[in-house]
């Protein structure tokens, strides 16, 4: 039998986000997940946004854009989650697959979600 609230069933059905919240983080895990809010994804959007079209071939792996994402506070277990993400929502593809190169750590290569425990 579920050890819910009706107003928590509620809060989720509906998209409550205190809810979500609190059901999110409430498992034995929560000390471990850390968010990555829309602000950061948009920053990394804008981030490889810059290398796309003509600028491609500037962009040699993860340490070019290494220093901007951790200024803003996005470190690497951060963009491994945002990365795979993308990778597997088929966006930036050609960004994420020139990651695979000795310009990117050993745990930004290959970026595969079965095989890489985050």
């Amino acid at each position: 039998m579920c050890q819910c609230s009706d107003s928590r069933i509620y809060g989720l059905i509906n998209g409550i986000e205190e809810a979500i919240n609190e059901e999110v983080f409430r498992s034995p895990f929560s000390e471990t997940q850390r968010i990555i809010t829309k602000d950061e994804l948009k920053f990394v959007y804008d981030v490889l946004d810059e290398y796309m079209g003509e600028n491609l071939n500037s962009f040699k792996g993860y340490y070019t854009i290494e220093r901007k994402l951790e200024e803003y506070g996005i470190d690497r277990v951060k963009a491994i989650k945002i990365f795979t993400y993308l990778k597997l929502d088929s966006r930036y593809y050609e960004l994420i697959e020139k990651m695979n190169s000795i310009d990117s750590p050993v745990e930004l290569k290959d970026l595969d979600p079965f095989e890489y425990e985050i």
